[in-house]
Parts: structure tokens; C-alpha cells; sequence
């Protein structure tokens, strides 16, 4: 008959039990750095999101400099259209002197002042017929309400050098 006989337990050398307990050492350490980086991921994801909110709502200093330009061009344009809106229309005079200006006639100057219904006009007739002929027809002429001749000399060419001044009424330019 075989007798077996119990081995007694062998202990484990003392490097072996260091070596046992630095790896558990090793992995709870492991484990915990883990926990603790999935912990401030978390957090640190919602302090971003909270910035992405202040920022949203805050404006930046690019943002503010644009908006600021924005609303001086928006003024200005305000502006521009308010002096638009307040203009008068001159093209009435100008199509007013293109009915009427007799052929032999030449407009050197022309000036019209809409707050005084006014328009000054220098010329040169080929003679003082052709100057009359002129006069006569901007007098038969409705829109004006005066006609006057301001200046008149002899031209260095042979012609009739002249000035005139005629005057509208209020409601001609509007």
C-alpha cells in the first residue's frame, strides 16, 4: 500500500509576499486614478459648458465693435434719407429751361436756389433779336412768376452777353 503523506504548506518567501502586495498596491491605485479622471472629466465638461453658455449669451469686443458699426451706418443712412425726403426736386427747372431755350441762345451759368425759388442764368445771345425772342418766350411762359434782366453788355465776339433772374413760385419745385 502507498501511504500518501500531506506535504506541510510551503510560506511564501518574503519577496513574494512584497511583491503580492505592491501589485494590489499597483491596481487599487490604477483603479482609483481611473475613478478620479472619469470624476474631473465630468466636471471639468460641464465648467466648459457653462463657459459656452456665458459666451453665448455675452457679447465679445469684435462682436460689440460690428454692432456699433452697424448702427452708425444705420444712422447715417437715416440720416441721408431724411435729406432726401427734404430735397426739392430741381429737375423741374432744368426741364423748364430745356422747353424754352431758343436756339441761338447759349447758357454759360446757370445757377437755381430752391429755398429762394430762384435761377440765375448768364448767357450769350448771337444778337439782341435773338435776345428778345428769348425773353419772349420765357414770358409767355406759365411757371415762372417773375422775369428780370439783370445784366447786359456787348460780347467780345459780336454777340449779346446777358444775365437773368427768374423766379418761381413756392409749389414749383416741390
Amino acid at each position: 500500500m502507498i501511504e500518501i503523506i500531506p506535504k506541510s504548506p510551503q510560506s511564501s518567501s518574503l519577496f513574494m509576499k512584497a511583491l503580492f502586495a505592491a501589485s494590489i498596491a499597483v491596481f487599487v491605485v490604477a483603479f482609483g486614478g481611473f475613478a478620479l479622471l472619469f470624476f474631473l472629466e465630468s466636471r471639468t465638461q460641464g465648467k466648459i459648458d457653462e463657459a459656452e453658455m456665458l459666451l453665448t449669451t455675452e457679447k465679445t469686443v469684435e462682436e460689440t465693435e460690428l454692432e456699433q458699426e452697424v448702427f452708425l451706418a444705420r444712422a447715417r443712412l437715416q440720416d441721408f434719407s431724411t435729406l432726401a425726403a427734404q430735397r426739392k426736386n430741381m429737375l423741374s427747372a432744368f426741364s423748364f429751361l430745356e422747353s424754352t431755350v431758343h436756339p441761338d441762345v447759349t447758357f454759360l451759368a446757370v445757377s437755381v436756389n430752391t429755398a429762394l425759388q430762384v435761377m440765375q442764368l448768364k448767357g450769350q445771345a448771337k444778337s439782341f433779336a435773338v435776345l428778345d425772342e428769348q425773353l419772349a418766350v420765357l414770358q409767355a411762359k406759365a411757371e415762372q412768376s417773375s422775369l428780370s434782366l439783370t445784366d447786359l453788355r456787348l460780347g467780345q465776339t459780336g454777340g449779346v452777353d446777358f444775365q437773368m433772374e427768374i423766379r418761381f413760385p413756392a409749389a414749383f419745385f416741390q
